[in-house]
């Protein structure tokens, strides 16, 4: 039986009645003028991981205890550990059934959005937040149920043009899962961790195969 998830972890993202912006650099030289929407792209916001966006024009002390859901979106299975990412208008999140979901972040006019702009294939479980960087999404996940070998999966942000889509390569993480260790981009490079308690590093353009051996 299908979930109705509401996804309340989707208000840090932005999606509250106020409107909160979503994230488009994670530190820009200066701050954005008033409307201007500014990206989300990993795991609480900047490089440092902080979790503090301070580029805030809409919200205040004042008007936070008026927000509200505006929209809500049908997964699968339920959201485990996976922190929406926002960048250029398109909110990324994972469920716990192993599937990437793609939503338009300004919703679909309705309360309840069924119809995603695309979505992974089947991925085994994904408990970890995507990170976005270069028009490329990033997630880990198991390699299947009957495995719990940790695998860095690469998607294109805009999709494949099918409702469906398989990763552009994927990162061999060993043999333990990747959990709660959401993917870091930085100079080229994409750092994963594992339950096993190893950080990866991935060339972040792919080795030009399906499957990519970590450069360290």
């Amino acid at each position: 039986m299908v979930n109705w998830i509401c996804m309340a972890a989707m208000a840090l993202a932005g999606f509250l009645a106020f409107g909160i912006q979503d994230i488009r650099a994670a530190s820009p030289a200066k701050p954005p003028q008033a409307g201007v929407q500014i990206d989300w792209p990993h795991f609480r916001f900047d490089d440092k991981h902080t979790g503090y966006q301070p580029f805030e024009t809409t919200l205040s002390k004042d008007n936070i205890k008026f927000a509200g859901n505006t929209w809500q979106a049908q997964l699968g299975n339920p959201v485990y550990g996976s922190s929406p990412a926002v960048v250029n208008g398109v909110v990324y999140i994972g469920s716990s059934d192993g599937v990437l979901w793609a939503y338009p972040a300004d919703g679909c006019g309705q309360q309840l959005c069924t119809q995603p702009l695309w979505h992974s294939t089947y991925l085994a479980q994904i408990l970890d937040g995507p990170a976005v960087a270069n028009g490329i999404v990033y997630v880990g996940s198991q390699t299947d149920f009957n495995s719990n070998d940790g695998k860095l999966n690469a998607f294109a942000a805009d999709g494949c043009g099918q409702a469906e889509c398989a990763p552009l390569w994927q990162g061999d993480a060993g043999t333990e899962s990747i959990l709660d260790s959401s993917p870091a981009v930085w100079n080229g490079l994409v750092f994963v961790g594992t339950f096993g308690g190893t950080v990866y590093a991935f060339n972040a353009e792919g080795c030009g195969k399906s499957l990519c051996k970590p450069v360290w």
